[in-house]
């Protein structure tokens, strides 16, 4: 199966834990979409954007086997054209916790 975008089912909500997240980054509601991957149960969820010099940070979290991990990214640049458009997104910050460092491999 492959990743789809969709609003989160409210069992999803309760199983993932989503109202206890939101709290850690002082949401009082949970964010209604998220993309997920059901067959490998993977999601990645929008929770947060930057203000002001920070408009273009983001801040995700993403499942993936069963680690909960934090992902800042930016949008470096973009363009819109009509009501398409395009941007480029990178990498700030992603906290791989040890555990997944081990399954990883080394591939630098």
């Amino acid at each position: 199966m492959a990743f789809v975008n969709e609003y989160v089912p409210e069992e999803d909500i309760k199983k993932y834990g989503l109202e206890e997240i939101n709290q850690c980054y002082d949401k009082s509601n949970v964010r209604p979409d998220w993309t997920i991957d059901r067959e490998n149960d993977v999601y990645l969820r929008w929770i947060v954007s930057g203000e002001d010099e920070f408009k273009n940070q983001h801040d995700f979290t993403f499942y993936w086997k069963g680690t909960l991990i934090f992902v800042r990214l930016r949008i470096s640049n973009g363009k819109v054209l009509g009501s398409r458009g395009w941007a480029n997104w990178r990498l700030v910050i992603m906290n791989l916790p040890d555990e997944l460092e081990e399954k990883t491999g080394n591939y630098c």
